[in-house]
């Protein structure tokens, strides 16, 4: 039996938005549900770290399933879901990594890098 890729599947861009809409919703839930448990958790339970590491990994796999369906991934999410990974790592490992930083000089670029692309 011959199988289709799944990017066959999605034919239309008002498909390809409704199943962004709904990565997005799903994403959303996994980060409240994750955010809600870690809070109620006693902090000597859990390690340091663990909730940039779960943020980091539920923004980056938001834009893996969009690439997976071709759908446009985002600059900025992933930026953040890298920053967010690096950061949890960091926390682990008892390093001090400049997180905000960084985050406010890789906004800055990406917020130049579109201007420049949009210039003409």
């Amino acid at each position: 039996m011959m199988t289709m890729p799944m990017t066959n599947l999605i034919h239309s861009q008002p498909d390809r938005d409704a199943l962004n809409q709904r990565f997005q919703g799903i994403a959303w839930a996994i980060f409240l549900i994750m955010s809600g448990v870690i809070w109620l958790l006693p902090s000597w339970l859990l390690p340091d770290g663990l909730w940039m590491l779960g943020t980091g990994f539920v923004l980056l796999g938001l834009n893996v399933a969009r690439a997976l369906h071709d759908i446009e991934t985002s600059g900025f999410t992933v930026t953040l879901g890298l920053l967010a990974l690096i950061g949890g790592l960091g926390n682990l490992m008892s390093v001090s990594l400049p997180i905000v930083p960084a985050l406010l000089i890789g906004s800055g670029v990406l917020i130049i890098l579109r201007a420049w692309q949009q210039r003409g």
